[in-house]
């Protein structure tokens, strides 16, 4: 025995009811602020898009070739 259960026998087990698991409630999400230089805000920033994007053929090639001129690749294909 231990110093609560001789002070106050434990009393019978009862299950106690299910709660069902709410959804938390999140906070509105505020935009993101750009800060001038004293640190308070001045202009609400774009949020960054999430999405791919798919590039033509030209645009592939034109990149490939700055690509290639950035690194000081060979010239011609790949």
């Amino acid at each position: 025995m231990n110093a609560f259960t001789t002070a106050r026998p434990r009393g019978p087990d009862v299950a106690a009811p299910a709660v069902k698991p709410r959804k938390a409630e999140h906070a509105p999400r505020l935009p993101v602020r750009a800060l001038d230089v004293n640190g308070r805000p001045v202009v609400s920033i774009a949020p960054r898009g999430t999405y791919f994007h798919f590039i033509s053929a030209v645009e592939s090639a034109a990149q490939h070739e700055k690509r290639r001129k950035i690194q000081g690749g060979a010239p011609g294909g790949r």
